[in-house]
């Protein structure tokens, strides 16, 4: 089965794959949330978190690379759910 890589950002000519940027930040989260006995809720919020950014309207928004759509395209909210 062929997988479509998703991205999370784009830096010029670098793009972080949604699935490696998703992994680091739940590694940190799940860090930051030890102390508090928290780790496995910090990996899980750490993995969702992005989870907008997988629409196929947010895909095409990061690859086009039109700045003035910046902002237009939401996916923070998804995360927040």
């Amino acid at each position: 089965m062929d997988e479509k890589i998703m991205y999370a950002r784009k830096l010029g000519d670098r793009k972080q794959t949604l699935k490696e940027h998703c992994l680091l930040v739940a590694e940190y989260t799940a860090r930051a949330m030890n102390p508090f006995g928290l780790s496995s809720l910090g990996w899980l919020c750490g993995i969702l978190h992005d989870i907008g950014k997988a629409s196929f309207e947010f895909q095409n928004y990061l690859l086009e690379g039109n700045p003035s759509l910046r902002g237009t395209v939401l996916h923070a909210p998804q995360g927040a759910v």
